[in-house]
């Protein structure tokens, strides 16, 4: 069955059978997540936790020495580029001669196409994902099953601290769930095999909030988790009228968009608990974990992250980061600029005691609301922008609240059909009764600091989740935050 035939049966179907179709999705992720191997990583991972740093040293050489060897014998894109440049796999010795290797972008990994794939990998083990990311460029990703299961065996040693797996959540991300022809509660599904609530991102008008609120309330959630974006709309409208669950949450956990300070201070104070951000990415290979003291820490047995600096700012060195991940295999990251910065603490060491740089803020991630006619917001178009065709770029651009030009970067193949696919794709997406242009670009608007925004609104007024970066970097140096 096609995607979109099985999406159009699932729109049409009862609520009660979504909420079955939801819980068989999510019975098949945990099998592919938390099957096999998975044990036997969750062991190690817990094992390494407390390793030295020279112990971890050791560990990203070993394995950056098996991963380069991997590279230059079975991947096709790194083996031509590399050999190109006049190297070969006897000039790394340590994790100091990857300066030695090109970067990878965003651009080269579109022109690579499937020569990314290992050729020891059969296709039949290689599963492709689509990530659009905050830049609203949607890049195909691979991996193999054994990657996913010690992914997801070091995210949850690191990254759900006071929570276990099987706790009853709610997720305010950007899951297809809820149809947006929908008018009545419920704006939410079950999965049931994880314990899990999905909340939908595309009914986020005033007169539904309400609903959002009266479940949260009533619901005695362990823990949330979603775009920071996503649930501001939903904190604001409680805050604002002093609303909160009846059981707080033991902690909320953001990801995917940039965290800002006065994001953390309203979750902590409508929802009475503490906020852990996290960084991570489909293409595996960036993990940076929140500690106690707020400070963000390099999860040195999971990835190697060089710091290309920047400018000095706010009392540490602004740096990009050139990422290189030790799991993936099927389709490696090799020195991947991802496009975000961070804030370095210089020459200073974090209560907690773990090693490597402390990180005091991440800079990137960030993005603004889609405004409706009808006072909704929309504030995330990643899922949108991966199920576009023959789109390289994406940007949606709002001056008024009635509509919205989508700015795309074309590739050669791109014609009428395929922008009538974009105009299709918000339209359902988003609804709101916006209005919807298409404006075909050669570039894409850049912030001044070159990062791109995947919404730019410029409505007088509009609310904008653009992150602070000199108050996110004091927010974690005075201790602000929930106990």
């Amino acid at each position: 069955m096609s995607e979109s035939l099985a999406m159009s049966v699932y729109s049409r179907a009862p609520v009660w059978l979504q909420n079955v179709l939801c819980s068989m999705e999510g019975q098949r992720l945990i099998r592919l997540r938390f099957g096999g191997g998975f044990a036997r990583w969750a062991a190690f991972y817990a094992d390494s936790r407390s390793w030295s740093y020279g112990e971890l040293h050791e560990y990203q050489r070993e394995q950056l020495k098996e991963l380069i060897r991997h590279c230059f014998d079975t991947v096709p894109y790194y083996s031509a580029a590399w050999r190109d440049a006049g190297l070969r796999p006897d000039d790394y010795s340590d994790v100091g001669d990857l300066v030695k290797l090109p970067c990878t972008t965003k651009e080269g990994l579109f022109t690579a196409g499937e020569r990314i794939i290992s050729t020891s990998f059969p296709r039949h083990r290689v599963i492709r994902n689509v990530t659009g990311g905050s830049t609203g460029m949607p890049l195909p990703i691979y991996y193999d099953v054994e990657e996913i299961r010690q992914h997801f065996a070091l995210f949850w040693d690191r990254m759900r601290p006071g929570v276990r797996r099987g706790d009853r959540y709610a997720t305010f991300q950007g899951k297809d769930i809820v149809p947006a022809a929908q008018v009545r509660p419920p704006y939410w599904r079950e999965n049931y095999a994880a314990n899990q609530r999905l909340y939908s991102m595309r009914h986020l008008s005033p007169d539904k909030l309400a609903d959002y609120a009266e479940d949260l309330i009533a619901e005695p959630f362990v823990y949330y988790q979603g775009y920071a974006s996503f649930l501001s709309v939903v904190a604001g409208y409680m805050a604002e009228r002093g609303l909160s669950p009846r059981i707080p949450p033991k902690a909320v956990f953001t990801t995917s968009e940039q965290l800002t300070v006065p994001m953390r201070r309203l979750f902590e104070n409508t929802w009475r608990t503490r906020v852990w951000d996290e960084y991570c990415q489909g293409e595996h290979c960036a993990l940076l974990q929140e500690c106690e003291h707020g400070n963000h820490h390099v999860q040195l047995d999971y990835c190697v992250i060089e710091f290309e600096p920047v400018e000095r700012r706010d009392g540490g060195m602004l740096a990009e980061m050139i990422c290189t991940g030790l799991i993936p295999r099927a389709a490696p990251m090799i020195r991947y600029r991802v496009g975000d910065k961070v804030l370095i603490k210089e020459d200073a060491e974090c209560p907690c005691g773990r090693p490597g740089p402390v990180i005091t803020a991440i800079v990137g991630r960030t993005s603004e609301y889609i405004r409706t006619p009808d006072g909704g917001k929309y504030p995330h178009i990643s899922l949108i922008v991966g199920k576009l065709r023959n789109v390289r770029a994406t940007q949606v651009v709002q001056e008024r609240p009635e509509e919205i030009t989508v700015r795309i970067v074309p590739f050669s193949g791109y014609t009428q059909d395929d922008e009538r696919h974009v105009i299709r794709c918000f339209k359902e997406r988003i609804g709101g009764g916006l209005k919807i242009a298409v404006e075909r670009v050669a570039q894409l608007e850049r912030l001044p600091n070159g990062k791109v925004l995947s919404i730019i609104n410029r409505i007088p007024g509009a609310d904008c989740v653009v992150g602070d970066l000199a108050g996110s970097a004091r927010n974690r140096a005075e201790g602000e935050s929930a106990p």
